[in-house]
């Protein structure tokens, strides 16, 4: 394994969520139709919100619900929210490893997780797998930028003529 290789993994175990600045909480109440819903992600150009009830996280939505659950069926956007978001999601907090959350969004196939504040359980944002690259892009651009896609696979010949 390169050894810059090694370096961005030993970094992105002891970085924290906190480090991702960019938690987006954009949300609707709980009596939201999925109308709603899809105004404000399109409005804020997101692929996820969360659906709160009195200001606690209830569920959340994302692209994948109103893809399968909604259009797959052909259910009235009128429909409340609540019926085809994602009950009870797994969340993360600010002091939780990137390198965990990462692994978790892979294992799973999340897009995005909610934030929340460990003690007061509120709900701070959301964190996307797009946000998580582009910080490692930004903050470690010669390590990310300059990796073959592969680092073990070089072509044999030289491209063009």
């Amino acid at each position: 394994m390169p050894e810059m290789e090694t370096d961005i993994r030993e970094l992105v175990r002891e970085w924290t969520v906190a480090k991702m600045r960019e938690y987006t909480l954009t949300s609707v109440n709980r009596g939201a139709t999925v109308r709603d819903a899809v105004e404000r992600m399109g409005e804020n150009k997101i692929g996820s919100l969360l659906v709160l009830d009195d200001g606690a996280l209830f569920g959340i939505f994302t692209e994948r619900d109103l893809l399968v659950r909604v259009l797959g069926t052909g259910a009235d956007l009128d429909s409340p929210v609540e019926d085809f978001m994602t009950t009870d999601p797994e969340v993360v907090h600010l002091d939780d490893p990137i390198w965990d959350v990462l692994v978790q969004m892979d294992n799973r196939g999340y897009k995005h997780m909610p934030v929340i504040d460990r003690a007061t359980k509120a709900p701070i944002g959301t964190i996307g797998v797009r946000c998580a690259v582009s910080m490692l892009a930004e903050c470690l651009p010669n390590a990310i930028y300059n990796l073959p896609p592969d680092p073990g696979n070089y072509p044999a010949s030289r491209e063009g003529g």
